[in-house]
């Protein structure tokens, strides 16, 4: 699984003191993605770009896999809307986490 973890917590315009909203870019470049080979005699590549496929957040860098759960799922036809309420303290910050692929980076 690919995470791209933004700080929320370090997400600020130099010129203010209201801090600029985080965004997942919609799709990540196949020359920014690196996959492992699973044996010595294969080569591994990324043939195209990988498409945002979900968000969501977490209470501690991207590692640690501190994932909060949303506060509420709901869907109608055309859409699911998540929503996620902050309470209490985070001493880690905030974290977005963007998910491609369907999960796979």
């Amino acid at each position: 699984m690919f995470i791209a973890g933004i700080s929320l917590s370090l997400i600020a315009k130099a010129e203010s003191s209201v801090p600029s909203p985080a965004v997942c870019p919609e799709t990540v470049s196949a020359k920014y993605l690196q996959i492992n080979s699973p044996d010595p005699d294969w080569q591994a590549q990324v043939a195209r770009p990988v498409a945002l496929s979900s968000v969501g957040f977490m209470q501690a860098p991207p590692e640690q896999l501190e994932i909060l759960k949303p506060t509420s799922v709901r869907e109608n036809r055309r859409h699911r809307i998540v929503e996620w309420k902050f309470e209490g303290d985070y001493p880690q910050g905030k974290w977005l986490a963007c998910y491609y692929a369907g999960g796979a980076f």
